[in-house]
């Protein structure tokens, strides 16, 4: 009897040990951010954000109240309390839950820190996970932040678009972008990753899983893109951020991740990790399709309006959504610019198809920014609940330009005082800010392009006034009898004064320079004589 408890006692303690790996089975996608929060101190808000499947691991996920974030820094790790526990779980469509933790920290030193988490367990049956015991590797992701007192504050990008456009069919090619947006204007770049996880109990070491493969590595499920032209392929635009996979050939579960570096003057300064999860479904359902606009440039202050189309080649009704840090409140629950937002109206949802939306943005001097801003736009069907809903989207990249310089005119000119110019107040009164005088010999018709502002050709810089300033005069280097063109460019300091961006250029302002009176300079008597007497003469340059 004495060892039948004890052989009780031992299958308890064991369920015990294993319950948290039971429950944790849950985990489909997730990211690691950072906000600096403070220009005194190196404080940062970290923020933890992971997608939880909630059709198959509902008490995994309801259960899910902290996680345990890892600094790099040496110090001790800490556990997170999820935000709005016991509450807190967002539903974000497609049986996803989103779960956020959010803690701030302090590092000691300027350096290079890798901030990560591990979360016991990945998803069971992941196919590009050989082994085929995922269910065992905990979820793993990093964040990287180099904090250097020269490159400036920095903040990581953040992700608009969640990971929920999970869901692709086998022959079709499936697409996936994050829409990341960087509040500092830092450039972004992508590029495709490994899955990582860590030792059962760990947060800290990440390490490749070591039966990982690319999707379209696993064993007999290469196959041929969608057009049939060629061999699948999986990549990530370097520039756009579009992950796509064209086309799946088995149906299955797999986990991909990539990367989002941040680059500042020439130097990467960081970087984040996303990694998430594609289910492959044999169907006969078809992916809808959407059409948008090219890349657009407006000046601020002008508006933007526009129309995207979305079809469904199976007629299936359309739902066509939008994200990015035009929109009030992003993911994150932060406004990522100022108002005026941008909107997106659709007349109702789900649509039959073709089905439309409506953006509209109010542009204003606050949204000047030297890179453009990426708005992405998605259409999801509604095939009926056998088969799997499937996503196509586009990005239309929206160039805010300051504007020109108005209302240039010379109001005085002479051959002895030169030029005074004379313009309007300039509208967007930006910290830093400042006009160049630009000037050159004779009139030249130019038309100003809104998407390559800068300097007008042929034009060398006189100077640079505040932004403040409305008049120059100028009489450097002019010559009499002279026609010169004036034009103006506004200029900003780019991300933490280390780069900069330009206006248009303005109109031109035209005018001849009069001549100088002829007078005697000089006359001197060099040799006297009856034959050979010399004088030299000097005048004023006609």
């Amino acid at each position: 009897m004495r060892t039948l408890y004890r052989l009780f006692g031992l299958l308890a303690f064991a369920l015990c040990g294993l319950a948290p790996s039971a429950w944790a089975t849950h985990v489909r996608a997730g990211e690691i951010t950072a906000r600096r929060v403070s220009d005194q101190t190196l404080t940062y808000e970290v923020t933890l954000t992971i997608y939880c499947d909630y059709q198959n691991g509902k008490d995994a996920t309801d259960r899910q109240d902290s996680a345990t974030l890892c600094f790099g820094d040496g110090s001790a790790v800490e556990v997170v309390p999820r935000q709005g526990f016991p509450g807190g779980i967002i539903d974000v469509g497609n049986n996803t839950r989103r779960l956020v933790f959010k803690t701030t920290h302090t590092f000691s030193a300027p350096g290079t820190y890798t901030i990560s988490v591990g979360i016991e367990n990945r998803n069971a049956n992941t196919i590009n996970i050989t082994d085929g015991n995922s269910v065992s590797k905990p979820f793993y992701v990093e964040s990287t932040l180099l904090i250097n007192s020269f490159l400036g504050l920095n903040n990581t990008p953040v992700m608009n678009n969640p990971p929920v456009d999970f869901e692709a069919c086998t022959g079709q090619r499936y697409i996936h972008n994050p829409n990341a947006f960087d509040a500092d204007g830092d450039s972004l770049a992508y590029h495709i990753t490994q899955s990582k996880t860590t030792q059962l109990g760990q947060s800290c070491n990440g390490f490749v899983i070591p039966s990982f493969v690319q999707p379209t590595l696993v064993p007999n499920c290469a196959g041929q893109n969608e057009a049939l032209t060629g061999p699948a392929t999986y990549s990530i635009n370097a520039r756009t951020g579009d992950l796509i996979w064209d086309a799946p050939k088995c149906a299955g579960q797999y986990n991909v991740a990539f990367v989002i570096e941040e680059w500042r003057n020439g130097i990467k300064i960081g970087e984040i990790t996303r990694d998430m999860q594609i289910i492959v479904r044999d169907c006969q359902n078809k992916r809808p399709t959407i059409e948008v606009p090219a890349d657009i440039c407006v000046e601020a202050g002008k508006p933007v309006n526009f129309t995207v189309r979305a079809t469904d080649p199976d007629g299936n009704r359309l739902t066509i959504s939008s994200t990015g840090s035009v929109y009030k409140l992003s993911p994150a629950g932060i406004d990522l610019i100022k108002a005026p937002f941008a909107t997106f109206t659709v007349p109702t949802q789900p649509q039959a198809t073709p089905g439309t939306g409506t953006f509209a943005w109010q542009t204003s001097c606050d949204h000047i920014r030297a890179l453009p801003y990426e708005v992405l736009f998605k259409v999801g069907d509604s095939p009926g609940s056998v088969q799997p809903s499937l996503v196509d989207s586009k990005t239309v990249r929206i160039r805010v330009v300051a504007p020109a310089p108005t209302g240039l005119r010379i109001t005085s000119g002479s051959a002895t005082a030169g030029f005074t110019l004379a313009w309007d107040a300039y509208p967007c009164q930006i910290t830093g800010a400042q006009i160049i005088i630009y000037r050159k010999q004779g009139c030249t018709n130019l038309t100003p392009d809104v998407c390559n502002p800068g300097p007008p050709p042929g034009y060398v810089e006189v100077a640079r006034v505040p932004a403040t300033q409305t008049t120059y005069t100028d009489n450097n280097g002019l010559r009499p009898n002279t026609e010169y063109s004036y034009r103006l460019v506004a200029v900003f300091p780019g991300a933490n004064n280390l780069t900069q961006f330009y206006s248009t250029f303005s109109a031109q302002a035209c005018q001849l320079r009069p001549n100088q009176l002829l007078y005697i300079t000089n006359v001197t008597v060099d040799n006297t004589g009856t034959a050979d007497g010399q004088i030299t003469v000097k005048w004023t340059r006609p």
